[in-house]
């Protein structure tokens, strides 16, 4: 099939937007995807969804899905036109149902932004945080 498959392993859960640093050494400065694993993917139209994520030059492409608890999640705020106004990681008073699904695409500018990134309140490295950096 072609596939070339390599893993490491996050010592402690310190954040998802650790996997970037910890996967550097795999990734050089190539445009990356992370999928977290505890997540199954599927739908109408799926597959063109990720080709499309996948061509993309620059940039990068969060999955969303509405939930009846989005609290629990990274919010994603849409404007009329349905275009991305706000990130939020698991906010008291979410501003839209639209969860952040666990699945992202970026371009190879990804590298120069994880290692900036501090510790949230919560004590991880948190993918929300490279998320908001890239719809700013």
């Amino acid at each position: 099939m072609g596939l070339n498959l390599s893993y490491a392993i996050q010592p402690s859960p310190d954040g998802l937007a650790q996997a970037f640093i910890i996967g550097e050494s795999f990734l050089g400065d190539a445009p990356a995807a992370l999928v977290l694993g505890d997540n199954i993917f599927y739908g109408h139209d799926l597959a063109n969804d990720l080709k499309a994520a996948d061509l993309r030059q620059q940039g990068a492409t969060v999955f969303a899905y509405p939930v009846h608890d989005p609290e629990r999640y990274g919010v994603v705020e849409f404007n009329a036109e349905g275009r991305a106004v706000s990130l939020e990681e698991k906010p008291a008073q979410p501003k839209s149902r639209y969860a952040v699904t666990g699945l992202y695409f970026y371009d190879s500018a990804w590298w120069s932004s994880p290692n900036r990134s501090k510790p949230s309140p919560r004590g991880e490295l948190e993918i929300t945080d490279l998320n908001s950096r890239y719809w700013k």
